[in-house]
């Protein structure tokens, strides 16, 4: 039995493998990751949907390559 952020790794080490071979690129869309602390590098946009609890609500869309930690 996997939790739920490894059944996720698995996903995305499978669509990267798929995307890989057929020579193609489509954006993964990522819901419920909140127990990943680190995603792993595919070759694909990926958007990831992750809630936090904070104090004031909004809704914040950030741009740019998670592991650049220059984009903005």
């Amino acid at each position: 039995e996997l939790n739920t952020a490894m059944k996720i790794e698995v996903a995305l080490d499978l669509l990267n493998s798929i995307q890989t071979s057929k020579d193609i690129k489509a954006p993964i869309l990522i819901d419920n990751c909140e127990s990943i602390l680190e995603l792993p590098v595919v070759n694909t946009q990926m958007i990831i949907a992750k809630c936090i609890e904070q104090k004031e609500r909004k809704l914040e869309i950030i741009e740019g390559d998670m592991y650049d930690k220059e984009s903005k």
